[in-house]
């Protein structure tokens, strides 16, 4: 008989519907969550993405630096077309990206990790994709007559040594040394309702019982 006469079973029965409730709220609400992040997850995955779009992407960029040399050669050497807008300084081109003024922006890789992690408020806001595509190191520039270059050498090994270069990438988040920006991020602020946030309602459905 399913008509329940007794408390228990009412009880029974109220713990199975009500567990029968959440189970299909959390299924339609993690398929609609899906189907929306899907359609809007940024389709930019490397620099490649960008180079062979023919202009499909529109970029803020710092003008006057080496980005923009480095497009110049792009066009020349490969035909590459860009949807450029040149604004005076990289934090502008960032700060264009957030708002959704463009959809990308490149930079060296210490300035993009010092921006995510120490300059705005959620690093969320903001992903990078891809790998560093044209790796380059920092360096001093001396004459080709002039020694000074010695010292300074010794200095950096001397730093090296020492593990100093390594404390400072560290502490300022540069480099390999540093938290990879946004890390986390997706998991940290997702809509999803996952199967170990309801162990709290099985034990109770389960107590119930």
């Amino acid at each position: 008989d399913a008509d329940q006469k007794g408390w228990g079973g009412k009880l029974v029965m109220l713990g199975h519907g009500w567990f029968m409730l959440i189970i299909i709220s959390a299924y339609t609400a993690n398929l609609a969550s899906f189907l929306t992040i899907s359609q809007t997850a940024p389709t930019i995955s490397s620099y490649q993405d960008i180079a062979t779009s023919e202009g499909k992407y529109k970029l803020a960029l710092p003008k006057g630096q080496s980005q923009e040399s480095f497009l110049e050669f792009e066009k020349g050497h490969y035909g590459h077309v860009f949807d450029v807008i040149w604004l005076e300084t990289w934090e502008e081109c960032m700060d264009a990206v957030r708002n959704g003024t463009v959809d990308a922006t490149f930079e060296d890789e210490p300035v993009v990790q010092y921006y995510l992690t120490t300059t705005i408020d959620d690093p969320c806001a903001l992903v990078t994709v891809g790998k560093p595509f044209n790796p380059v190191g920092y360096g001093f520039a001396f004459a080709d007559d002039s020694l000074d270059f010695i010292p300074y050498s010794r200095a950096i090994v001397r730093l090296q040594e020492l593990g100093i270069l390594t404390r400072l990438a560290r502490n300022y988040s540069i480099g390999p040394n540093g938290p990879a920006p946004g890390a986390g991020c997706s998991q940290g602020n997702s809509q999803s309702f996952y199967i170990d946030e309801m162990w709290g309602l099985m034990i109770l459905v389960g107590c119930i019982a």
